[in-house]
């Protein structure tokens, strides 16, 4: 060991890290949280997630939670001490300070609640390039409404193709704005499922074991109809 960082043995790391959290590991050994999250990553040394805290405080049943620790030839763990000036830029990213906002979370232990920040600071429509698979279900879903209802209406003279009316989930958006909702949606998508959260084909989402709804409305402006004198004419005849 040197002065800029603490050798662990693999085995009583990840014990620690299970009994009192990353958070709790760090601050006892003053080392440098991010990069402890690093090192257990690097040498295949799994951590809790929110979920195992929850039921372990709340007194429930957390043994699927636990992951057990992989065989590995590497023994020892080496982590960076907190306060080192060989190891932390003087200068702060736009990451950094965006995901110390995060501090609000308290619910959250510390390694979920970076995870959470990192996920959001990335999130971008431009990252995923195909539509998330519940999106594409519901689109193969009204092509094949509007199919049944062009075949239900053949015969009907008065008909127009251009007047189906879609129902569901995305009814109260334009034609124009419903591609780009899908996309922004579809991007939420796969980072709620890259935190482990569940998405549904109702599109509801369950995050830690509870079911969380989003609706959906496009705001339209309001224009204020202002009475023409003919209009006022007809109103007082009337």
């Amino acid at each position: 060991m040197d002065n800029l960082s603490i050798k662990f043995e693999r085995k009583k790391l990840y014990d620690e890290i299970w009994d009192i959290s990353l958070t709790g590991v760090s601050k006892k050994y003053g080392l440098n949280y991010t990069k402890l999250v690093q090192a257990c990553k690097e040498n295949n040394v799994p951590y809790p997630s929110s979920a195992y805290w929850t039921k372990k405080n709340m007194g429930l049943d957390y043994s699927t939670e636990i992951v057990e620790l992989p065989e590995t030839e590497e023994k020892e763990i080496e982590v960076p001490l907190k306060n080192t000036g060989a190891l932390i830029d003087e200068k702060v990213s736009d990451k950094d300070k965006f995901i110390k906002e995060f501090s609000f979370l308290n619910f959250l232990e510390e390694d979920e609640k970076n995870k959470v920040a990192e996920v959001i600071y990335e999130l971008s429509i431009d990252k995923y390039k195909k539509n998330h698979k519940v999106i594409v279900e519901y689109k193969n879903k009204k092509k094949e409404e509007r199919r049944e209802e062009r075949k239900a209406n053949y015969f009907n003279p008065y008909y127009n193709i251009h007047n189906y009316v879609e129902k569901g989930y995305f009814a109260n958006v334009s034609k124009i704005q419903k591609d780009r909702c899908m996309k922004i949606l579809g991007a939420i998508y796969f980072a709620i499922e890259e935190l482990g959260g569940k998405v549904n084909n109702d599109f509801s989402l369950y995050v830690h074991d509870e079911r969380v709804t989003i609706e959906i409305e496009e705001l339209q402006d309001k224009v204020i109809h202002e009475l023409t004198k003919e209009e006022a004419k007809k109103i007082i005849r009337i």
